[in-house]
């Protein structure tokens, strides 16, 4: 798991925002929970990836429902 977000935030630093989400997320999948669910989020949010983007959001905030930050965020996607 360590290997893909240290090879996912590589591929951020050269440019590579497409895989770098993707690593991201599968290796947030394999841990089964992932803290780092909002730095996937912003991720794919600059990748543009924004549905995918709205249902991870989703996800985080149903494991942290006292994060405002994520919470405004999530209601400003649903309202465009």
């Amino acid at each position: 798991m360590h290997l893909l977000l240290k090879y996912a935030g590589a591929s951020a630093a050269v440019g590579s925002m497409c895989g770098s989400w993707q690593l991201m997320q599968r290796s947030c999948l394999s841990a089964g929970f992932c803290a780092l669910q909002k730095a996937l989020v912003l991720r794919l949010i600059n990748a543009k990836e924004y549905p995918q983007a709205e249902a991870d959001m989703e996800k985080y905030v149903e494991e942290f429902p006292e994060d405002d930050f994520m919470r405004k965020m999530l209601s400003i996607a649903k309202s465009q």
